[in-house]
Order: structure tokens, then sequence, then C-alpha cells
């Protein structure tokens, strides 16, 4: 049942609600809407549930954590990591102002060569 939202009451035919300007989702309330195929008019109310899984994290337990690296602007923090098991992060050390300058420049150097100018 792709994009198929609510089922009208008096044709029984699924319909897609379209919440592109947010409509349908408050909770407290009736949203009326006219069935697409029998053309008559009803409400449908929303409910929200959540799913929620739990995952072990020795880290949090006394063990160690398992550091993974991380690749969030990885020419600046090259040691950047995060734990996959409870998700901490560390940036480590950033670049000095030198390096910072000579990755500034090899980007430069990337971004020049792939672009052609009239």
């Amino acid at each position: 049942m792709a994009n198929e939202d609510v089922q009208c009451p008096y044709c029984e035919k699924w319909q897609e609600i379209c919440h592109d300007d947010g409509f349908g989702y408050a909770e407290d309330e009736a949203h009326e809407i006219q069935c697409f195929d029998c053309e008559k008019y009803f409400v449908f109310h929303t409910g929200i549930s959540f799913y929620y899984e739990g995952s072990k994290a020795d880290c949090l337990n006394g063990g160690e954590h398992a550091w993974k690296k991380s690749f969030i602007a990885p020419d600046y923090w090259p040691d950047a990591r995060h734990c996959s098991d409870c998700e901490k992060r560390e940036r480590g050390k950033m670049l000095d102002k030198e390096g910072q300058k000579k990755v500034d420049e090899a980007l430069h150097k990337r971004v020049m060569a792939k672009t052609k100018l009239c």
C-alpha cells in the first residue's frame, strides 16, 4: 500500500493524504478530506506511534569504546572518530594554520582542475 494512508469508510478505497502544508499531522482534531474515488467527505484522526530498539553499549558499563574513524571534514580533523556503540564523537586535534593552508590550496587546485573557465 505505497502512498496509501487512510481507507475511505464509504467505498473502502485507500487514499493518500497530502501533508505538504502540514495537514493531517495534529493528533487532537478531526481532519476532513474528500475521497478521490466516491467523492464523499469523511474525517480521519491521526495517531503517532514510536518504535524503540535497544542495543548494547559496553562502553557505558566500564568497557572500552568501539572507536571508528569519522569522516567529518577529514582534511581538517584527520583524527576524528566516533564510538559505534554509544555514538560518542571526538574531533581530535584540528590541523594547525599551516596544515589548513596546505589543505585549502590542494582543494582549490582540485576544484580548479575540474572547472573550465572561458
